[in-house]
């Protein structure tokens, strides 16, 4: 609703564009043209903006998983629960503020929708942390792919390791790799 407000349309212009079949519900403040598909993960995050992107989630969001995810990954800082809605369709994980922010950028869903989430090297570091709740060919694939990626960053890997304490963890599995 806030971009069609920022177009200068009126609340009311859009009830009547949906009554007249112009435009459709997707969710809440957000419409589409009938029969466009929906941008699940956008959608979501709009909805609950203290939410990133993250893990495998990320992964894919960076070219760097071997498939989409079956479901979304999403980090939370602690203290604010995701609704009952967000963890039957996501996997959810916590962080700490101050560390939510480590490699937190904007990247764009495939429908080109720009959505907060963590970048390749800190998504290494947060599915090594948590890879025995991940399927471990999401591990392996990830950092197979991030190690034959020409843009990979082996400093930023290591800065955001040391500062979310899985320095000695990353080191060994990358070493083998590089």
């Amino acid at each position: 609703m806030r971009q069609i407000a920022a177009l200068g349309y009126s609340r009311t212009a859009v009830g009547r564009w949906v009554k007249q079949g112009l435009l459709e519900r997707a969710s809440h403040g957000v419409y589409r043209q009938p029969g466009e598909l929906t941008d699940t993960l956008f959608l979501l995050l709009s909805r609950h903006p203290h939410l990133v992107a993250s893990h495998g989630t990320a992964l894919f969001l960076w070219g760097l998983a071997e498939s989409a995810p079956d479901r979304w990954t999403v980090t939370a800082p602690h203290g604010h629960e995701p609704p009952a809605s967000v963890r039957a369709v996501c996997q959810c994980f916590y962080s700490a503020p101050d560390r939510l922010g480590i490699g937190l950028c904007r990247r764009p869903t495939p429908f080109g929708n720009e959505v907060p989430c963590h970048d390749p090297e800190r998504a290494l570091c947060d599915i090594l942390r948590a890879r025995r709740r991940l399927d471990s060919e999401l591990v392996v694939a990830a950092l197979r792919n991030w190690a034959a990626s020409p843009d990979r960053d082996p400093a930023r890997l290591a800065r955001h390791a040391a500062a979310l304490g899985v320095a000695d963890l990353v080191k060994s599995r990358v070493e083998a790799l590089l």
